[in-house]
């Protein structure tokens, strides 16, 4: 698995780190690679024989821009009485980081019937490629502009689904765990825009999801910083 990750990685860094025609030293590119194998490690569950939960997904994406599962504990206890989903079970392990989606509009449910004013989401259910997607633009762009109409042609532009994958997929295929670690791998490379914060706000409020408006540094960059913090 770490060797399918490594060309993964070795592929991205190259396409991703440096413009069309430039050079890089082969020592930056080996250094880059291993930072990234190393950021992504902590976020994904060796899951090759059975299919990826819409709980778990959306769980890694959330630890990616930077919920622990403190922070998400302390969500899911919070909302007990006040449930965001109709079918959240508060004791899941991923119920914090799917409140906390919701909050931020990463995750926006599943309505049942035109009637319900509470939405499902269904943790338990296999996600879909473009259910994934839906939920990673969303952290890298503003909701509004994310078309769920339009998920794999925006990840397409976005840079999420390459221009093969892009004209072979469909719209209902299951994510694969193999395509899972592609798909955070290039997230990992965008530019940050939807983060939990590291530090207290100094005005003495409470911790709230984020959006940074300086593209100041991408993903894989500000999860090495912490680490040495």
């Amino acid at each position: 698995m770490l060797r399918k990750i490594f060309c993964i990685m070795i592929s991205l860094c190259i396409l991703t780190s440096f413009g069309a025609g430039a050079l890089a030293s082969e020592d930056f590119i080996n250094e880059k690679m291993v930072n990234v194998i190393k950021a992504v490690a902590p976020y994904i569950t060796e899951n090759v024989n059975e299919s990826i939960k819409r709980g778990d997904c959306i769980a890694t994406i959330m630890k990616v821009i930077g919920v622990d599962q403190d922070t998400a504990d302390r969500y899911a206890n919070a909302c007990y009485y006040q449930p965001v989903f109709s079918d959240l079970e508060y004791d899941n392990v991923n119920s914090g980081y799917i409140i906390l989606a919701k909050f931020g509009g990463v995750a926006i449910g599943i309505q049942s019937n035109e009637y319900d004013t509470i939405h499902d989401f269904e943790p338990k259910n296999d996600v879909t490629l473009k259910e994934c997607l839906a939920f990673m633009l969303r952290c890298l762009h503003d909701t509004k502009n994310i078309s769920w109409n339009d998920v794999l042609s925006q990840a397409n532009e976005f840079g999420l689904l390459n221009d093969e994958e892009y004209n072979i997929i469909q719209e209902d295929d299951l994510l694969t765990d193999e395509m899972f670690k592609t798909l955070l791998s290039r997230m990992l490379v965008k530019k940050r825009y939807l983060y939990w914060p590291i530090d207290d706000p100094p005005d003495g409020t409470a911790k709230s999801i984020q959006i940074d408006q300086t593209d100041s540094i991408q993903y894989i960059d500000w999860i090495l910083e912490k680490k040495n913090k």
